[in-house]
């Protein structure tokens, strides 16, 4: 069984961009391989919306993960929906 890994996650990331908002929130912006883009925010440093955002990465991967499984077993029963 496949599963997502720190390495998988970095290795979707492309690109951050940081912003710091008017109330001293820190946004910070992950531009993904296939063009999504997931934010993260903190009023604690630079690092920890980082890791909010890489948070997210991580919940759309395992999503990704299971739907493509999901897809391969219904195509092994012949059970396509």
């Amino acid at each position: 069984m496949e599963c997502v890994t720190a390495e998988r996650i970095d290795a979707v990331i492309k690109d951050s961009y940081y912003y710091e908002k008017s109330n001293k929130v820190i946004m910070c912006m992950l531009n993904l391989q296939n063009g999504t883009t997931v934010s993260g925010e903190s009023n604690i440093s630079k690092e920890d919306a980082f890791l909010v955002a890489r948070d997210k990465v991580w919940m759309l991967e395992n999503y990704l993960l299971a739907q493509q499984q999901f897809s391969r077993d219904e195509l092994k029963s012949g059970e396509l929906r």
